[in-house]
């Protein structure tokens, strides 16, 4: 998914599928965050799991919580964004 998210606004959460994403986004300029996500492991307590359909993200930090892409998000204008997003 991406995140679009400025300051004092919610954040404009979009899901992307074969490498695309489309939706709304707030104007001005946003930060952008990229994270993709797989069931996270197990955790046992007592014999029970304690996580249970829980997700991680497994792309680097410097594409979500250390992210330094930015969007500058237009009234008009295609607003197309398109971010290379490797695991390294």
């Amino acid at each position: 998914e991406i995140s679009f998210s400025i300051s004092g606004q919610i954040p404009q959460v979009h899901t992307i599928k074969d490498g695309a994403y489309s939706g709304p986004a707030h104007q001005g300029k946003a930060r952008v965050e990229i994270m993709a996500f797989k069931a996270a492991e197990p955790v046992v307590m007592d014999g029970k799991v304690m996580n249970e359909g829980s997700k991680s993200n497994y792309l680097p930090d410097k594409y979500s919580s250390n992210s330094e892409l930015t969007a500058d998000v237009t009234a008009s204008g295609a607003n197309e964004f398109n971010f290379d997003v490797t695991s390294q």
